[in-house]
C-alpha cells in the first residue's frame, strides 16, 4: 500500500473513477444506460404493451374481439391461436438474448393484421384506431429487429 494513502493517517482514499465500484457509471462520469439502450428498451416495451393489452380482450372474450374474428371467419380458433403467438412474440420482445427472433416474430403478425384490414375489416370507426396500433407496433418492432440482428463476424 502506498505510504501517504493508508488509512488512519488523516488522508483519505481516492479512488480512479476508472477503478469506481460503481458498475453504472462510466470513467468520464456518463451513465452507462446511454441514449442508444433507452431507445432500445422503448423499441422493445412499446410493442410488447401494445400487444399484451390487446390479449386482455381476446383471452378474456370480449364482444368487439368474437365479432372481429367471426366477420374475418376465424373465431373462436383464430382469436385464441393469434393471442398465444401475439403472448409468446411479445414476452421474446423483453428478453434480451430473443429480442429479435420476437421482433420478427411481431412484424409477421402485424403484416398478418394489417392484411385482415386491407382485405375485410376495413378501416372506420375502432378498425381504424386498431390498424394504427398494428402501423405502430410494426414500424417499432421492425426498428428493434433491426438493431438487434445477429451480425456474422468475419475473420480477416
Amino acid at each position: 500500500m502506498i505510504p501517504h494513502l493508508k488509512p488512519g493517517n488523516g488522508k483519505s482514499i481516492v479512488r480512479s473513477p476508472r477503478y469506481s465500484r460503481r458498475t453504472d457509471i462510466k470513467p468520464n462520469g456518463e451513465n452507462v444506460m446511454n441514449k442508444k439502450a433507452i431507445g432500445l428498451w422503448i423499441l422493445r416495451v412499446v410493442p410488447a404493451v401494445i400487444i399484451l393489452q390487446t390479449l386482455v380482450f381476446k383471452f378474456g372474450g370480449a364482444q368487439e374481439s368474437i365479432d372481429l374474428f367471426t366477420e374475418l371467419g376465424a373465431e373462436p380458433v383464430g382469436r385464441i391461436g393469434s393471442g398465444i403467438i401475439e403472448l409468446i412474440v411479445a414476452v421474446m420482445l423483453l428478453i434480451p438474448r430473443t429480442t429479435f427472433y420476437g421482433a420478427v416474430g411481431t412484424v409477421m403478425v402485424m403484416v398478418g393484421a394489417l392484411g385482415a384490414h386491407v382485405t375485410k375489416l376495413g378501416f372506420a370507426g375502432d378498425m381504424g384506431s386498431l390498424a394504427v396500433m398494428a402501423i405502430v407496433t410494426l414500424v417499432l418492432a421492425a426498428a428493434a429487429a433491426f438493431l438487434t440482428r445477429p451480425v456474422k463476424e468475419t475473420v480477416a
